[in-house]
């Protein structure tokens, strides 16, 4: 699911940036994306989670939240309101390669985000529900002395989930719209990627299917539609953005759907869309 055109928007230049630490210049090639992803085991638990600082904003389970346009520092978000009925029992961040890696603390509900240049850092806060096991554990769902995963606990399937495998993705023409001064076409294109199942089909990662983009991991809205949702942080033609997708199965094989993204630099705001296709390619 790739993004071409966009270079029209680097003309935007430099912006100054709020971080935790105070303001600090960056270029727009520098910029980084934070995001919190919600996982729960057993899926389908109900409620909202609420998060405060960067990124602060309320998803549900399953969901996440990102902020775009981040300049390099030390970021902290904490989770400040979530179902009484769940334990929060693992915070996880992608960054453990990093010189300075990213942490979570389960005590005070905290993640400390370090956001490299031109990095997308995401933290998973893991909840399970009250009663389930005794263990809690900072390692991630399926790891040896963490928290069990979804299969290990019983989760019913959604009634459809696509096949794990190579994908094959069309990229049908979509738009670049920029005030009145940039209205661009986006060409089509093709990619070719990898989805893993996870979560009896609850979540969908999917890599390789897009350019200069974390890995997409998708969501079921619920047990019956075949419709999942999620979103991933990435950066285009130096211009970091968030990119909401949304998938429609039309059988376990062949999926439609769109994406969206809008990004605001030095007063200029722009939208960007397009729909697309995957097709199974095989296991």
């Amino acid at each position: 699911m790739k993004l071409h055109g966009i270079a029209a928007v680097t003309a935007i230049g430099a912006v100054t940036l709020l971080t935790d630490a105070g303001a600090q210049e960056a270029s727009p090639e520098d910029l980084g994306v934070a995001v919190v992803t919600v996982e729960v085991v057993p899926p389908g638990a109900q409620g909202r989670f609420k998060f405060a600082g960067t990124p602060e904003g309320v998803t549900a389970a399953g969901g996440s939240i990102s902020q775009a346009g981040v300049a390099p520092g030390e970021y902290t978000t904490v989770e400040v309101d979530a179902p009484r009925d769940l334990d929060l029992v693992g915070i996880t961040c992608d960054d453990t390669d990093s010189g300075a890696p990213s942490r979570g603390e389960i005590e005070s509900r905290r993640a400390t985000l370090h956001i490299e240049p031109r990095e997308t850092v995401t933290c998973v806060f893991l909840y399970r529900a009250a009663g389930l096991a005794e263990d809690s554990s900072t390692a991630p769902p399926g790891v040896p002395g963490g928290t069990p995963s979804a299969e290990s606990v019983g989760c019913e399937a959604p009634a459809l989930v696509p096949r794990a495998g190579s994908w094959d993705v069309s990229n049908f023409a979509g738009r670049m719209v920029c005030g009145s001064m940039i209205n661009m076409p986006l060409r089509p294109s093709q990619e070719n990627g990898v989805l893993e199942i996870r979560d009896c089909g609850w979540t969908v990662v999917g890599t390789g299917l897009a350019e200069d983009t974390a890995p997409l991991t998708m969501h079921a809205v619920d047990a019956s539609s075949g419709r999942y949702t999620g979103s991933v942080g990435g950066v285009q033609d130096g211009i970091p953005m968030t990119i909401d997708f949304t998938w429609q199965l039309n059988s376990e094989e062949s999926i439609v759907g769109d994406l969206s993204s809008e990004v605001t630099q030095q007063g200029m705001t722009c939208r960007m869309s397009r729909t697309f296709e995957l097709k199974y390619a095989g296991s």
